[in-house]
């Protein structure tokens, strides 16, 4: 095999930890936003959830 070919081929040897990191990276995106979804509209969120439910109660 000539240095070109074996060049070639290392790329692909990689590629599956490549592909981890960039899963770990995505992953770790999401939970960032959604830790901060969570900390900016939390308070919110439960007091329209808890104004629904009473005015269905009330009903």
């Amino acid at each position: 095999m000539t240095i070109s070919t074996l060049a070639a081929r290392q790329p692909h040897r990689n590629r599956r930890g490549q592909t981890m990191a960039e899963y770990v990276l995505i992953v770790g995106t999401i939970a960032i936003v959604a830790v901060a979804a969570y900390a900016l509209l939390g308070r919110n969120l439960t007091s329209n959830v808890n104004q629904t439910n009473s005015s269905i109660v009330a009903s």
